[in-house]
């Protein structure tokens, strides 16, 4: 059903793709539960709810989806179909954070720089930023790709003014 739904969602064919989604997500599949919370949350194909997406989502999370975890982070941080709570927000944005999820890492370190949810803390977003940074790529001939810029030195070039000397210090580094 899931494969059948995301053919039907490639083939532009969303309002098929809804209903297959729907008969995976009922039968516990949280990739579906995943699709339809998107769907509900933004109108796509479906009347735009955010109770229902919010429920979805809420159901790929119980089975330890981290997309979904991250998902309620977003709708406890936008107050959509629930009350605004960003306490909530980053109990679920750690959940998907310590699972791996990069963005629920980045969000973390967001959280922390601006006291949402959380005592606000330099040393905790900063350490939440880098845990979101991939590790440097290694070829086979032992060449280390550059590293790639993290959330954390976009933000330091924003606020510092962006010049070609900050930028060749932090290709640098």
């Amino acid at each position: 059903m899931v494969r059948r739904a995301d053919a039907s969602s490639a083939g532009g064919n969303s309002a098929d793709a809804a209903e297959w989604y729907r008969r995976a997500a009922e039968r516990g599949n949280t990739h579906a539960q995943n699709e339809l919370g998107y769907m509900y949350r933004n109108g796509i194909e479906v009347r735009q709810d955010y109770t229902q997406s919010f429920q979805w989502y809420r159901k790929a999370a119980d089975q330890g989806s981290a997309l979904a975890e991250y998902e309620l982070g977003h709708m406890y941080l936008n107050g959509w179909g629930v009350a605004k709570d960003y306490a909530q927000a980053v109990e679920w944005f750690r959940n998907a954070a310590d699972k791996g999820l990069r963005e629920a890492q980045q969000q973390m370190g967001l959280m922390y720089q601006k006291g949402w949810g959380v005592p606000k803390d330099g040393g905790q977003a900063q350490y939440w930023f880098e845990k979101a940074t991939p590790p440097p790529e290694v070829s086979r001939s032992g060449a280390v790709s550059p590293k790639p810029f993290s959330l954390a030195d976009v933000l330091a070039l924003l606020r510092g003014g962006v010049t070609n000397g900050r930028i060749k210090l932090l290709m640098e580094q």
